[in-house]
């Protein structure tokens, strides 16, 4: 098994993982301490650096990310890790301005500037990815 099936495998587990305890705390109507939420998140940048890969929008999970392929291309990926479409670094950087939306498989829409900045990735980060 090389690296990147290994690290995808992990990034399944997590999300597996996360999903199961999202549930388990949807039932039992308790909520996760922050230490659980930060290692959650902490374990699925650990794996995101590996796959050059980002998230982008987060409320409540991973809703949209940014994954840069060996050839640099920027796909971008929706919560149900499904692929919406290839995305260039200047529209990237036009929709970081608000300019269009982008659409999920689920025909979300996805306008940069509408979602809550705790929500969003620090622009410099993404800024920095895309180069």
């Amino acid at each position: 098994m090389n690296n990147e099936t290994t690290i995808k495998l992990q990034r399944e587990l997590i999300n597996l993982y996360e999903q199961q305890i999202m549930d388990l705390t949807m039932m039992s109507k308790i909520e996760l301490g922050d230490d659980v939420i930060e290692e959650i998140k902490r374990l699925k940048e650990l794996t995101n650096i590996n796959m050059k890969e980002i998230t982008l929008i987060n409320t409540e999970g991973p809703n949209l990310r940014l994954r840069k392929t060996n050839a640099g291309n920027l796909i971008i990926i929706d919560e149900w890790d499904t692929q919406c479409g290839m995305i260039t670094k200047e529209n990237m950087t036009l929709w970081l301005e608000g300019k269009f939306t982008i659409v999920d498989s689920k025909n979300r829409e996805w306008n940069w500037l509408d979602q809550s900045e705790d929500c969003r990735r620090i622009l410099p980060e993404i800024e920095e990815f895309i180069q």
